[in-house]
């Protein structure tokens, strides 16, 4: 089942302040030794963190199992109420800063397959000069970020 941002959203407002960020990594990892592959990966890695203001004082959670966002708000909760402090929260400023980067070609539109035909490409270059071993790798990741 996805994970309902929107719902969790709504869970922090009981708090006088909430932020919670879920990250979503999509990554590809090519490594070689000596021309030959060492591992291949391609996957997806999602984490969870929340940080709650609550009498004074803030909590802190965070999770790489979705299945556990509840229980991660309610333990940020708890460590904001263990100890109530005397912290006051300042009225925002505002700031835009909009800066935008974009890469000449997306790393993911290739296959795993070209990927390691390039570091391969890469390694026989490098062995041909006096070179005992050679070891390239590959990685991209695109992270795509929620904050509420």
């Amino acid at each position: 089942m996805p994970f309902d941002f929107d719902r969790f959203a709504r869970r922090l407002s009981r708090f006088e302040y909430a932020d919670a960020m879920l990250r979503r990594t999509v990554y590809t990892a090519v490594a070689m030794k000596d021309n030959e592959v060492d591992s291949a990966k391609e996957g997806c890695e999602e984490s969870l963190a929340v940080r709650v203001f609550h009498r004074g004082a803030f909590g802190f959670a965070a999770t790489n199992q979705l299945g556990h966002a509840d229980a991660i708000l309610i333990r940020a909760g708890r460590l904001a109420s263990t100890r109530p402090g005397k912290t006051k929260l300042a009225e925002p400023e505002a700031n835009d800063c909009k800066r935008v980067l974009k890469p000449r070609r997306d790393a993911a539109d290739y296959s795993i397959g070209r990927k390691i035909k390039w570091l391969k490409e890469y390694s026989a270059l490098a062995k041909k000069g006096k070179v005992f071993r050679v070891q390239t790798s590959f990685t991209n990741a695109a992270n795509a970020k929620w904050f509420a």
